[in-house]
């Protein structure tokens, strides 16, 4: 039986097309449609519920599943652009189907297959009408563990700005308080394709931009979220600064909801493909994908690509494999577009996520996506991990480059998101650019230490054993030290040799006895920023019973020296007094540092010192405001016990201007860092 044909306008009920005859051209053998002008009735978008195959109850959380329809036998067709209405229907009912809708993606069209899907599919590809055909495979949301959390707070929010309290690492975070000096979203309109959303829940009250459209074939009228999912992510990018719950990372932008996938968080290349095609149509310039496929789609492909001025923001996947030699592989990251950004998960510590997918090819950057607090329906917030996390905070700092570049194309969008990265040596070769996003940076703020790497390792000295050799080194000057890089010369070349994160020494095993080795070090900081390396280091691995050998081109830093390499590293990192670090008791200990506020505003950072000495603090700018002031570092001698450096006047003080600063508290056997917001 012939059905009309339907392209239903987005919301609102199709009308009946009026189908007359046209010349047709057919396959030998095939019945030839009737010359009288059909009428049909007008068929519903979501006449035919899609029925994928039931997971594999095996499938374990964080697994990116896509299950071929075969059981539902429906077929994608994608008809040549200019094919007549009658054309199409005839080949729909030649290859054994009946039509159950159009998409919004031009020329598109869900067919079911009564008989066999294979040849459903090899019959279509023999047709020069036909673009391509392609089975309605499902597509599965991106999110992995979840847990309830009943007592939110903006504190909680590590992605955001993460302090290094609860354990964490500090700056493993987005800079977004910084980046919302410039703007906060401020009406850019983000295309949420997903499970759709709450919207009464009074943290996304006034957050969105329709009502939204529901593209699954369940006869919803709303995009009322049974999930969870979508309203989860929602969050992340635009919950309200409203004093309640939390904040999301551009919480004056807007959220376009457009619902395909199901309460499950299940949908099809149909669903997907006609919500990214809808959300280009709409003119969107940023679209949020928290969801994937292990195969591909010409459909999706093709809703992508015919909409070059829109960004695609993608979930890399929960799989925790490489997706660059096709393991595992999560569409709609791998589709080589320029306006796809794909993007990972990072945790608390700037580590990758053990379940985000990887790629220095398909997979451009990293976001936060563990432990992730936002909104739940019925007025609830909950914890949950997954890409699907990682990809909103992505999509909120490309609104807010939008909303300052109104010109700018989804090429150019991309390109700063990946250009302003931070690099921590803990996520370099996870991507193609081995870094997390920054959202002040991207905004073109100053966001962090930049141009401000850490100071030349000194006091390098080495140690032969049998066949091996271990390096010791003096801590270097930084305000944010992530690791220390240790390189071996082969040949002319130096190679990295091994990765520090604790401690100033390391040894190397399975050297040749009695042949060199030469090493040196360099420190890196937080923001990937590399230091000079220290002098080169030769040392002579021994045979057993032998004896070993060591040089260095810095013979003046040893044991006895150690002291003056400490006061050089103090120096190198901006000590006002110029009093050497040795002079400070090693047993003040800094302990229970926090921000003490007045009237809502920080006045001060106060802490515990367990003993008399020497506290060195160091200012340095985060944000625009900020950045007007130099750094500032100073020396204060305090007594043990309670004690509190104010931002204002009194004493003892630093007078610091309104902004985003990182606050570095040391003493000779203990530091702390925390940003603090200055209002």
């Amino acid at each position: 039986m012939l059905v009309a044909v339907v392209v239903p306008a987005a919301g609102h009920a199709a009308p009946t097309p009026q189908l007359t005859t046209t010349p047709q051209v057919t396959t030998p053998g095939a019945t030839t449609p009737s010359a009288t002008p059909l009428t049909a009735p007008v068929a519903s978008p979501h006449a035919t519920p899609v029925v994928g195959t039931t997971p594999d109850s095996s499938t374990t959380p964080g697994e990116d599943r896509l299950f071929q329809a075969e059981t539902a036998k429906e077929v994608l067709v994608r008809f040549k652009p200019g094919t007549s209405t009658t054309t199409r229907l005839s080949l729909i009912e030649q290859a054994g189907g009946t039509l159950d809708q159009m998409l919004s993606l031009d020329d598109t069209a869900v067919v079911d297959m009564r008989g066999s899907l294979s040849d459903a599919l090899h019959w279509f590809a023999l047709q020069s009408q036909i673009e391509w055909a392609e089975p309605n495979a499902m597509v599965q949301s991106a999110a992995t563990l979840n847990y309830s959390q009943g007592d939110p707070f903006f504190t909680k929010q590590w992605a955001l700005d993460n302090y290094g309290n609860d354990g964490r690492v500090f700056d493993a975070d987005i800079d977004a308080l910084a980046s919302w000096y410039a703007t906060k979203g401020d009406g850019a309109t983000v295309g949420v394709v997903d499970t759709g959303v709450d919207a009464s829940h009074p943290d996304l009250a006034g957050q969105l931009a329709s009502a939204g459209v529901n593209f699954m074939p369940d006869g919803h009228a709303t995009v009322a979220d049974g999930s969870g999912h979508g309203t989860h992510v929602t969050g992340i990018i635009a919950a309200l600064e409203n004093d309640i719950g939390i904040v999301g990372a551009a919480p004056t932008s807007k959220v376009e909801p457009l619902r395909a996938l199901d309460d499950t968080g299940a949908g099809t290349s149909a669903t997907i493909a006609s919500a990214f095609a809808y959300a280009g149509k709409q003119g969107l310039r940023i679209v949020n994908a928290s969801l994937g496929a292990s195969a591909p789609s010409k459909a999706v492909l093709d809703s992508i690509a015919a909409y070059p001025n829109t960004l695609y923001v993608v979930a890399a996947g929960n799989a925790g494999v490489n997706i660059d030699n096709g393991g595992g592989t999560n569409y709609p990251c791998a589709y080589d577009l320029p306006n796809i950004l794909c993007v990972g998960a990072s945790d608390d510590h700037d580590q990758p996520a053990a379940f985000s997918n990887r790629g220095t090819t398909s997979v451009d950057l990293s976001a936060p996506g563990v432990g992730i607090i936002s909104t739940a329906p019925g007025n609830a917030y909950r914890y949950e991990s997954g890409t699907s996390m990682a990809t909103p905070f992505v999509s909120a700092v490309a609104a807010q480059i939008a909303r300052l570049n109104p010109g700018w194309t989804a090429a150019q969008i991309r390109m700063q998101l990946i250009q302003t990265v931070d690099q921590p040596a803990s996520l370099r070769g996870v991507s193609f650019t081995g870094g997390r996003v920054n959202a002040a940076r991207a905004v073109g703020l100053f966001a962090g230490p930049d141009g401000q790497k850490p100071a030349t390792v000194t006091g390098a000295v080495g140690t032969a054993g049998v066949g091996s050799a271990t390096l010791i080194w003096q801590p270097a000057a930084s305000i944010d030290l992530a690791v220390y890089s240790v390189e071996s010369l082969k040949g002319s070349s130096w190679t990295v040799e091994s990765i520090v994160e604790t401690g100033t020494t390391v040894t190397m095993t399975g050297l040749t006895p009695g042949v060199p080795v030469s090493y040196r070090v360099r420190g890196i900081d937080r923001s990937g920023e590399e230091g000079d390396p220290s002098a080169t280091v030769t040392i002579v691995p021994t045979a057993a019973g032998g004896e070993g050998s060591k040089t260095t081109a810095d013979p003046k830093t040893t044991a006895t020296t150690a002291k003056t390499a400490t006061k050089a590293a103090a120096k190198g990192a901006g000590t006002a007094t110029g009093e050497p670090a040795g002079t400070t008791s090693s047993t003040a200990v800094l302990s229970s540092v926090k921000r003490t506020r007045s009237k809502g505003k920080v006045r001060a950072v106060s802490f515990k010192l367990s003993a008399a000495g020497q506290v060195t603090v160091t200012a340095v700018p985060q944000s625009k405001r900020s950045a007007a002031q130099s750094v500032i570092t100073k020396t204060f001698t305090l007594a043990a016990g309670t004690r509190a450096v104010k931002f204002g006047s009194g004493t003892p003080a630093l007078r610091l201007k309104k902004g985003i600063w990182k606050i570095t508290l040391a003493t000779k056997s203990s530091k702390v860092a925390l940003k603090v917001a200055i209002r």
